[in-house]
């Protein structure tokens, strides 16, 4: 099997970890992390635990800014997803360190098919596969950066829409309405209301349509995202029914500290993704 038969076969696990950005990206709105985790600000006072409690009702108009200042202040997170589509389940378990230079994530990629479990780490700037047997317990190493590398640049989407601070960005302008939807349900030990989001698909984020390339042109005009959220602004949980696409996100553990590394040199597969012989046909 050669390099583009395996990307084609870990391209799916892989874009499972980017399905969240389905309502997610990242837009530029002038506002530095410093500025959006402020003490008081967007109608929001310092609350017991570090994070912040809302004075002032969550509203169509202020979703994006009030969800990404309490997001900026926690750092990290542990997320849980699972997506089905087409008949296919592909769950997602990982940590994402959102307080370096770069984004930073270990997760657990669990999908049918040949490659039924892969590791996947994103450490300054490079990313990094694990697809146990077939990589001979060892990990594959790839620059996004690098453009003379067709399958390692595929991997760019990765590193821009896999911090979910970026993914409430995207939304910002894009939310036509924002209505609260059923009783509040706890979730990682937090009381949170469920909201119905409805997003205008042509506002979203630039850097979301990049992602999903082609697949945007395709989105409904409408579409509407069911967020759970706590008082103190975090997403707790995300679903979603896009075109047959469902998904479903938990987020727990906000601002754990959590420590994400390259793998030691030791552990990186020497020659990369073409001495992969365990793949070839």
């Amino acid at each position: 099997m050669r390099r583009r038969s395996f990307y084609g076969l870990t391209a799916l696990a892989l874009g499972a970890t980017l399905t969240l950005a389905g309502c997610a990206g990242n837009t530029d709105d002038g506002a530095s992390p410093a500025a959006s985790s402020a003490a008081s600000v967007n109608g929001k006072t310092p609350a017991a635990g570090g994070g912040t409690a809302a004075t002032t009702a969550l509203t169509a108009d202020n979703f994006s800014v009030r969800l990404t200042a309490a997001q900026h202040a926690m750092k990290s997170v542990e997320l849980d997803m699972m997506t089905v589509a087409a008949g296919q389940q592909i769950s997602v378990h990982g940590s994402v360190d959102m307080g370096g230079s770069s984004i930073a994530m270990d997760e657990v990629v669990n999908m049918p098919g040949t490659l039924s479990e892969m590791r996947v780490r994103t450490a300054d700037g490079l990313v990094y596969m694990n697809v146990g047997e077939a990589s001979h317990g060892k990990w594959i190493e790839f620059d996004p950066s690098d453009a003379s590398d067709p399958i390692a640049s595929q991997f760019k989407g990765l590193l821009d829409g896999g911090d979910p601070t970026q993914q409430v960005e995207a939304l910002k302008g894009a939310v036509t309405s924002l209505e609260p939807s059923g009783s509040f349900e706890t979730i990682d030990g937090v009381k949170a209301q469920r909201y119905a989001v409805t997003v205008d698909s042509a506002k979203i984020g630039a850097a979301l349509k990049n992602q999903i390339g082609a697949a945007a042109a395709n989105l409904p005009k409408s579409v509407t995202y069911t967020y759970w959220i706590g008082d103190d602004d975090l997403v707790r949980k995300i679903e979603s029914d896009v075109s047959g696409t469902q998904v479903r996100v938990t987020f727990s553990h906000w601002g754990e500290p959590v420590t994400i590394a390259a793998p030691p040199k030791s552990d990186i597969l020497p020659g990369g993704i073409d001495s992969l012989t365990a793949l070839e046909s």
